[in-house]
């Protein structure tokens, strides 16, 4: 709620003492400092959450926060270590970003190179990739367009929760594949795929409230909105008033979300 309307200083002081070893809330804090312009303060935030700097998307975040604050030369660090990760594949707008300052930097090759890697074959690219290949091979790609703390915020918001959508996709696919898998005896105590998209689909419905024009958040909610059973998902997030309790701010933001659709 104080995400939609903007107010980063109530979540940063509402998450002050919030448990270090978790990653969500070091984006949340992140995120709200980046809102606030106060980028010192969201890359220490990030650096302690993040650790070692081992935890998924550490490198391809740091990058961001760098490349916002002007540390380029340090940016591309953290991009080339997000890289080596694997994590690219799951943040293409990051990688976009990426190849660009790799232009900037003289790497053209570079650029080339990673833009493959991540996109694939040049035939094999939509027009608007292709465009955007075309450019980097011309040494011209589009300047970075300067981000203000609500644009900042919401693409932040958008690539987490789309690289996040991306992994659950692939290991459920991965799990219905691999008849080898081994069957859990006892059910483990987690939230099914259901409650796990609803998550991501708030997270981006908020990215797109800060910044309509995000169109990333647009694509990637239809996406986690595909993925959800959404009359099961609406009827769990009622399913309190059935027993006469009352329903919390984040359950009725989740039965909010469903009967929109």
């Amino acid at each position: 709620r104080a995400f939609s309307q903007q107010n980063y200083q109530d979540v940063t002081d509402t998450l002050r003492d919030s448990d270090q070893d978790d990653m969500l809330t070091a984006a949340l804090v992140s995120w709200a400092f980046v809102g606030q312009g106060k980028l010192d303060q969201a890359i220490n935030a990030w650096e302690v959450y993040g650790g070692d700097g081992n935890r998924p998307f550490f490198n391809a975040y740091r990058g961001l926060l760098a490349e916002q604050n002007g540390e380029i030369k340090a940016a591309l660090g953290y991009y080339a270590q997000a890289q080596k990760a694997g994590e690219l594949h799951f943040v293409q707008d990051l990688t976009r970003r990426y190849i660009t300052l790799l232009v900037r930097a003289g790497r053209k090759s570079d650029a080339l190179k990673v833009h493959d890697e991540i996109f694939g074959e040049p035939k094999g690219l939509d027009p608007l990739e292709a465009q955007f290949r075309e450019t980097i091979t011309a040494g011209k790609p589009k300047p970075l367009v300067a981000m203000t703390p609500p644009n900042s915020v919401s693409s932040l918001m958008s690539n987490y929760a789309s690289a996040l959508i991306l992994v659950r996709i692939f290991q459920a696919n991965q799990e219905q594949n691999d008849p080898d898998s081994p069957k859990v005896a006892e059910p483990e105590e987690k939230p099914d795929a259901d409650t796990l998209f609803v998550g991501d689909a708030l997270v981006l419905r908020t990215a797109l409230k800060i910044d309509p024009s995000n169109q990333s958040a647009r694509f990637s909610l239809s996406e986690a909105l595909g993925e959800i059973d959404e009359d099961k998902a609406a009827f769990e997030a009622l399913s309190p008033i059935m027993t006469g309790e009352r329903l919390n701010e984040a359950r009725r933001e989740k039965a909010v979300l469903h009967l929109s659709l």
